[in-house]
């Protein structure tokens, strides 16, 4: 099932919702960086022909928008991704790969892609991955659609972790001396997966202006959708600063003829519906809060679910483990961690069971159901 529409048409962005014009707010940028910005001011950011709208982009149904799991590191295993489909789930993306080792390795691609049946009722699915290189990011792209038939392939440019830094991908691509090697990457993977969407994951950069032309360049080289995390990268130490800036989201939603997602400061069901009614955006991505409880996008969803929620949406995940079993161990007991409590559960499971397979863990948590339950955490 290719994520395929009619192509996406330029829309007027110097409207409100309500019709009205209204110019963009941004930042005040810094005298240093307004230089920056007056050097790589040209009318298209990217370096491709034309104006700074989209080129003729493979479109994403916005159906499938509404409700979006995010990508994580292990944790998007296949039977979390198929836990939130039955729950809510709209869309779903692969956790974060490295574009030149899914090309190299065939024992890395098989562990993390194809032994988990990724095409198996887990429609639609965005793959997403890392990298700097146009080439090798250019070769996952075409493996992925070609050999795989994903609905969409996203490169990651919000990674804000140590090894990112030192490998040089994720948010360490959004400083503006590597624009131009990101434009490369994006038109590069655009010209591989077509006829299927580019999409794109970033955060946001110092300043509003800055993440507006940034994002406006990747929409000219091809980038079909833009997920966007609404903090700026912070530090390797303190990777999150604050609460997402949702007028951030907002603002991107209305200069861009591409569609958004908004992520971040989702806890619960009620942010979700706040998110899209603040940010306007085409639908909201999520990542820890659908850790903490997979069945988030329920339109029954509680707002603080219960000891036996968390408990029957846990053993939900083991069956579903089983089934499709995830790359190692750890990712069920990872889980297990997150869906029973992040405080004295997640250390009982790891210390008192952590040799077990999910069959096993599944038994031993109906046993002992009530001893490894703890209170959701407020935040």
């Amino acid at each position: 099932m290719m994520l395929s529409m009619p192509a996406v048409q330029p829309t007027d962005h110097a409207k409100t919702p309500s019709g009205r014009g209204a110019a963009v707010p941004l930042s005040d940028p810094s005298h240093e960086t307004s230089k920056r910005l007056k050097s790589n001011a040209v009318s298209d950011p990217s370096g491709s022909s034309g104006s700074d709208g989209p080129r003729d982009l493979p479109a994403v149904p916005l159906p499938a928008l509404s409700r979006v799991v995010a990508p994580m590191v292990g944790a998007s295993d296949l039977a979390f991704r198929k836990l939130c489909r039955r729950h809510g789930a709209t869309l779903a993306y692969t956790e974060m790969l490295c574009a030149r080792r899914f090309v190299e390795d065939a024992a890395y691609r098989f562990s993390l892609f194809e032994s988990q049946r990724c095409m198996l009722n887990d429609r639609p699915l965005i793959v997403q991955f890392c990298g700097n290189d146009a080439s090798n990011l250019a070769a996952a792209a075409a493996l992925a659609v070609g050999q795989h038939g994903v609905d969409g392939v996203d490169l990651n440019l919000g990674c804000p972790q140590k090894r990112a830094k030192e490998a040089l991908y994720g948010s360490y691509l959004l400083d503006t001396e590597h624009w131009p090697r990101v434009f490369s990457c994006v038109r590069a993977m655009a010209a591989a997966a077509a006829p299927v969407p580019v999409t794109c994951k970033i955060r946001l950069l110092p300043t509003l202006q800055e993440t507006i032309l940034f994002a406006k360049g990747l929409q000219a080289a091809g980038c079909a959708l833009l997920a966007v995390h609404g903090r700026q990268r912070g530090s390797v130490s303190r990777r999150r600063s604050g609460p997402a800036d949702l007028r951030a989201v907002g603002a991107l939603k209305r200069a861009l003829a591409i569609p958004v997602l908004s992520n971040g400061n989702v806890r619960r069901a009620a942010c979700v519906r706040h998110a899209l009614v603040r940010t306007q955006a085409d639908g909201v991505m999520v990542a820890e809060a659908l850790l903490r409880y997979p069945a988030l996008f329920a339109p029954d969803a509680p707002e603080r679910p219960t000891i036996e929620q968390r408990r029957d949406v846990a053993l939900e995940y083991l069956q579903l483990a089983e089934t499709y079993p995830p790359p190692t161990i750890e990712y069920a007991r990872a889980h297990l961690s997150c869906m029973l409590g992040r405080d004295g559960a997640g250390a009982r499971l790891r210390y008192k069971h952590s040799h077990l397979p999910p069959p096993v863990l599944r038994a031993a948590l109906q046993v002992e159901e009530h001893a490894f339950l703890w209170p959701m955490d407020s935040t």
